[in-house]
């Protein structure tokens, strides 16, 4: 086939070519079926035993992922599990389970409808992205529904290839085998989906935003993941592929230069001393900003953990949160911007939204 070009949005950088490995959302149809009256509360054990797997494969996927990957990482699952916890999925599944004596699979997709019509009033673009989360978890709730013993999972691969996702979820990404992943290429997503930021951690160029990417890669096909530049090339020329080769080679030789100095003291040419800090939205920046040489945090946006659930976050999680933003960063300081929010921002299930105040009244702490 002849070589064509698809642009996207480069969300880590770097340049990969390879084998193309198609990952197709697998939906199973979920059908409305009347119960008689005796069967609901059968129903409602069974939804909550989906649930009470779901818990259980999370946390051993957390654990699994802070082990061969570190906490930051592992975090991503505490909004999975906190969404199982939330009264607005579980409760408002077995309440339409009682009162209109439906399966539970059909209950829990009217309540996934709900909540998607939530996350889409919210202004803020990374909240609205949250949905993906709620995808994740609902589809994990009805896979054990449909009597999975576990998710299914991409901890297998043939050998280094390059992932091609419509959208990669966060389960998906935390049992990768990712040092077969060559890069990555995805459909939809941005540079502050979870995918995202595990690639730019572990420097594996990706492309997101590409659309129809799973429609227009054929399996197996050979495909070029420029995370620079923010293109996929299918089935790549001759030259091209020369061209790609030599682009590998100055990075690499980039990586090592910059590499060679992250440790020198920033300094002026008149000798002033300059500390470089980093702005963060996430915890799993810290350590990848660490990486890079960041003298600690410069701010730390922590109005985005409003997007981490479907509740207020405790004081004891952000408690949590902060503690692991200074561990990641000592002895260097970490500057958290706080938040405050008008009562008008409040639902029946904790925030709506960040109130928009919230740049000119923040205080900052260390």
């Amino acid at each position: 086939m002849a070589s064509i070009a698809l642009k996207g949005t480069g969300v880590s950088p770097g340049i990969s070519v390879g084998p193309a490995l198609v990952v197709e959302r697998d939906a199973a149809p979920v059908f409305r079926l009347s119960l008689g009256e005796d069967e609901v509360e059968r129903e409602v054990r069974r939804l909550g035993e989906a649930v009470g797997a779901s818990r259980t494969q999370l946390r051993a996927i957390k654990e699994r992922l802070s082990r061969e990957m570190g906490t930051p990482h592992a975090y991503i699952f505490d909004a999975h599990l906190l969404m199982l916890d939330d009264p607005l999925l579980l409760e408002g599944a077995i309440e339409i389970v009682r009162e209109q004596r439906v399966n539970a699979e059909w209950a829990l997709r009217v309540v996934g409808e709900r909540l998607h019509s939530l996350f889409a009033e919210f202004s803020d673009a990374y909240l609205r992205e949250r949905s993906t989360d709620l995808d994740d978890v609902i589809g994990r709730i009805q896979l054990n529904l449909q009597g999975s013993t576990e998710a299914p999972s991409l901890r297998r691969l043939p050998g280094p290839v390059v992932l091609v996702a419509e959208d990669l979820r966060p389960s998906q990404a935390a049992e990768l085998d990712w040092e077969r992943v060559l890069a990555v290429a995805t459909d939809v997503g941005s540079s502050t989906y979870h995918t995202a930021i595990i690639a730019r951690s572990l420097g594996i160029p990706a492309v997101v935003g590409l659309k129809d990417a799973t429609r227009r890669i054929p399996a197996g096909a050979l495909v070029v993941v420029d995370g620079i530049r923010g293109e996929v090339v299918i089935e790549p020329t001759a030259p091209a592929l020369e061209g790609v080769r030599l682009v590998q080679e100055e990075y690499r030789r980039e990586e090592e230069r910059l590499g060679a100095i992250r440790d020198l003291p920033a300094r002026t040419r008149d000798g002033a001393l300059v500390r470089l800090e980093a702005n963060v939205e996430f915890p799993e920046e810290a350590a990848t900003a660490r990486l890079h040489g960041a003298e600690g945090i410069g701010l730390f946006r922590s109005e985005y953990l409003l997007g981490r659930g479907l509740r207020w976050p405790s004081e004891d999680q952000q408690l949590d949160v902060y503690r692991r933003l200074l561990e990641q960063m000592h002895p260097h300081p970490v500057t958290v911007r706080t938040w405050d929010v008008g009562l008008e921002a409040f639902g029946p299930a904790g925030p709506s939204s960040p109130n928009p105040a919230l740049g000119e009244r923040a205080l900052q702490e260390t």
